[in-house]
């Protein structure tokens, strides 16, 4: 079918839907058979798979089964029973309204007896994927009311508080000391003149003491700010993670099939289900995993 739809045969050179005017000396056939061609592909395919009538299809969807085939968990899909994987593809029907077109899984290895898988040989996709995304839906729901509570919690403000007040607590002893150095240098001159009380001895000393508390009080005070920065900056950045994490859901409900599928992909290791529909979904991290710390 490919082969008929290219127009190269018509001597035209071509990139997607950009054609060049016909190059006679590479021309098969002309364009009236091309034409023809095309017309009676057009007829011998109804009207639900013709490409060229359908708004709503992407450009590289060319097959039937590109087009109407299951394909939302293609690669994540396993037989129960068997093990083996469930391939998209679609069924149709011929029905008073005309042709009943319907995207399904099918277990190839369910369809020969001599393999021995009980399940079935045809899941509805419609089924299984409508229960698929509800639950990851339900998954995306689950972290944003955790991770809400973690963020909003007592010992989350409680943490900050205790390393805001620690640094509050070192910046006061530093301009105590500080302080205190200026009247021991005030009381040293004054000692000097002859108009002190205190001894120079000592008032030397309580100065030695003082500028080697002030040096530990100045690294105390740089330490906490630097841990502080630290802190804030983390904060930030799990502040930004958490608004991340309450839109995942209405990010994935609003996704289109492609990007949902990607998501699957990266969210998903294997799905299983049985015949009774019973699906069982295998993620490749725990909950805590997709959780910010």
């Amino acid at each position: 079918m490919t082969i008929l739809r290219n127009p190269i045969y018509t001597g035209r050179m071509h990139m997607n839907d950009i054609r060049s005017k016909p190059i006679e000396e590479l021309r098969l056939i002309s364009d009236s058979d091309f034409d023809a061609v095309q017309e009676a592909i057009k007829a011998r395919i109804p009207r639900q798979y013709n490409t060229q009538n359908r708004t709503d299809l992407s450009s590289d969807g060319t097959t039937k089964t590109a087009i109407y085939g299951a394909s939302l968990l293609s690669g994540l899909l396993y037989c129960k029973h068997c093990g083996c994987r469930l391939v998209g593809t679609f069924c149709s029907q011929n029905r008073n309204k005309g042709p009943y077109i319907r995207p399904i899984y099918r277990c190839y290895n369910g369809a020969v007896a001599a393999k021995g898988c009980d399940g079935l040989t045809v899941y509805s996709a419609k089924r299984i994927e409508n229960a698929v995304e509800e639950a990851i839906s339900g998954f995306f729901s689950q972290i944003q009311s955790e991770i809400h509570a973690v963020w909003t919690s007592k010992d989350h403000k409680q943490i900050r508080t205790f390393s805001e007040g620690k640094l509050d607590i070192a910046e006061k002893n530093l301009s105590r000391l500080e302080s205190q150095r200026k009247a021991l240098e005030h009381e040293t001159v004054e000692s000097i003149m002859g108009n002190s009380r205190y001894d120079f001895e000592v008032l030397t000393k309580l100065i030695n003491d003082n500028k080697v508390a002030l040096g530990e009080a100045k690294r105390e005070v740089d330490r906490l700010k630097a841990l502080d920065d630290s802190n804030t900056n983390v904060s930030s950045s799990y502040e930004l993670e958490y608004q991340q994490v309450l839109n995942w859901r209405d990010i994935f409900d609003n996704a289109t099939v492609s990007e949902k599928k990607t998501i699957l992909c990266q969210l998903i290791d294997r799905i299983e289900v049985d015949r009774n529909y019973q699906i069982t979904i295998f993620l490749k991290g725990t909950k805590n995993d997709f959780l910010v710390a």
